[in-house]
């Protein structure tokens, strides 16, 4: 079973031709309403690939929230750890897509009920869970949910720690404080799942080679460096060090949640024991099936989607 600790946002995203001038609008058509936040679409994405999945996150007692619950529900994924906070909202986001498939995000989580999530230690460990993921998304906007998630680790015995930072600020850019709330949370990890611009900004460096590096040296076993369009990196403390190919699609629609189903392809993979290239052609192919559809978790594919 895989404990997924993160985010649960509704998801409101719609195709638009323009920007509008300041004071204007600029119209779409029929917009996608969807279950997000990147705990909620890692645990879907993990439960279509027919894994075990509880959620530890936190909603509010609004239709946000009950539609996010039921949506959960649905998808087969444990809710007994997802909190329901009557005096915050449910997370937010409404993304803009341009003609190329890009996104721009308007996020209302500044005072959501996930930030606020306040599980015991305890209860997460009576999961217990093999694999646990986390996000970065919890590790950075809420003081309370930084403070469960370190506490939970910290007893935390033989699971194997997946992290993805996920860094949201306008310009990558990250304060001190939440550096270091990364690298606490990256020493008990074994799986680091950044991006280029993450692990630079994490890491304080330049060099991509030397970043890799330097988290390798704190004891993470292997990083998977998502790079966009053209490919994505793996390394590990055996000294591997590979540049794999992503998949080439005909047309992009939708890049939105491709890189959250990235990390469940690759925890899927490693579940299994799979090698660093099954791994990786597994990924590949998942995200590419994604990136063709509209929407997030509407987009993710089933096992038999990708013919296992």
């Amino acid at each position: 079973m895989i404990l997924v600790i993160g985010d649960i946002n509704i998801d409101i995203s719609g195709r638009f031709d323009s920007w509008p001038e300041k004071g204007g609008c600029v119209f779409s058509s029929k917009p996608q309403i969807n279950l997000g936040g990147t705990g909620a679409n890692v645990g879907v994405a993990l439960s279509r690939l027919e894994l075990k999945v509880s959620l530890a996150s936190a909603v509010g007692n609004d239709a946000f929230g009950r539609e996010a619950l039921e949506n959960l529900k649905r998808e087969k994924i444990n809710t007994a750890l997802v909190q329901v906070q009557p005096q915050y909202n449910t997370g937010l986001v409404f993304t803009a897509i341009d003609e190329f498939g890009e996104r721009t995000f308007f996020v209302f989580r500044r005072d959501c009920a996930d930030i606020h999530m306040t599980l015991e230690p305890e209860a997460l460990l009576k999961e217990q869970a093999d694999e646990i993921f986390v996000t970065g998304v919890s590790i950075a906007e809420g003081i309370e949910s930084y403070h469960s998630i370190l506490g939970f680790l910290e007893k935390s015995g033989k699971q194997k720690i997946f992290f993805d930072p996920n860094i949201r600020s306008p310009n990558g850019k990250i304060t001190e404080e939440t550096r270091e709330r990364y690298l606490h949370v990256l020493r008990f990890s074994k799986v680091f799942l950044p991006n280029e611009q993450e692990i630079l900004e994490i890491m304080r460096e330049n060099s991509l080679k030397t970043a890799i590096k330097k988290a390798l040296e704190m004891g993470v076993e292997e990083i998977w460096v998502k790079r966009g369009k053209e490919d994505f990196l793996w390394a590990s403390q055996k000294g591997g060090f590979v540049a794999f190919p992503t998949m080439k699609v005909s047309q992009v629609s939708d890049t939105t949640g491709a890189g959250d189903l990235f990390d469940a392809a690759i925890i899927f993979g490693l579940t299994n024991n799979w090698t660093a290239q099954e791994t990786a052609i597994f990924a590949a192919k998942a995200t590419a099936f994604s990136v063709q559809r509209p929407g997030s978790i509407s987009s993710f594919p089933s096992l038999h989607d990708l013919n296992f």
